[in-house]
């Protein structure tokens, strides 16, 4: 058992430094050259990522739910304008494995990412979602204080 363990350590990181080795982080493409000509002529543009695999228990769906909740009802103009979007991802469904790579995911994860003149400019793991699942409300108010954070700076 504890080689096993010692075994899968070594694994994880070895697959983590070879993530952080990664210099570069692409964004996802828009899907035509019309959606490409809108994101190039916006100045700015926030997008906020939940990203799952295939197994999803109790816990990360509470996490997508309280998220999800806290963005669409604080931002409901911002979502409404075209400048946030939310965005439920499976990264273990063909196509989005790139996820894994660009934003170096290692777990289920929530994350912010700024777009500026349809480039990816920067981005944040909400890793600390993780840390306040027993209280709604404390995870709602720094969800919307990282994803305001972002909108301000656009």
């Amino acid at each position: 058992m504890q080689v096993a363990l010692l075994l899968f350590v070594a694994v994880s990181v070895v697959y983590l430094v070879s993530q952080e080795s990664r210099k570069s982080v692409a964004a996802t493409p828009p899907t035509n050259s019309r959606d490409a000509k809108n994101e190039a002529n916006r100045p700015a543009k926030v997008n906020v990522y939940y990203f799952h695999g295939n197994f999803r228990c109790v816990s990360c769906r509470k996490l997508e739910a309280v998220s999800q909740k806290a963005v669409m009802d604080a931002f409901a103009q911002e979502v409404e304008r075209g400048d946030l979007e939310w965005h439920v991802v499976n990264v273990e469904a063909s196509g989005n494995e790139h996820f894994v790579s660009d934003y170096k995911l290692f777990s289920k994860a929530l994350v912010v990412v700024k777009f500026r003149n349809g480039q990816q400019n920067d981005y944040k793991n909400l890793a600390k979602a993780w840390e306040l699942m027993s209280d709604d409300a404390a995870l709602q108010k720094y969800v919307i204080a990282e994803v305001r954070s972002y909108l301000k700076e656009s």
